[in-house]
Order: structure tokens, then C-alpha cells, then sequence
């Protein structure tokens, strides 16, 4: 059991990380087009 404990927390990790880029590349995105319409 003791080597499956750190599975879950690396997919927690994992998905996070996935979770926070998305949210970074659409503010960057929303930010451009803000200036593309000004």
C-alpha cells in the first residue's frame, strides 16, 4: 500500500497543473483580445 499512496497525489498534481495552465492561457487570451479591440 505504501507505494500506491503517492499515485493519487501526483494525478492531483497533475490535473492542477493542467487545471491552472488552462486558466492562464485563456486570461492571456481574454487580455489580447481586449487589446486587439482597443
Amino acid at each position: 500500500m505504501t507505494g500506491f499512496e503517492p499515485y493519487p497525489i501526483n494525478v492531483l498534481i497533475s490535473i492542477s497543473y493542467i487545471f491552472k495552465k488552462q486558466t492562464v492561457d485563456r486570461f492571456v487570451d481574454g487580455v489580447l483580445n481586449e487589446l486587439k479591440v482597443n
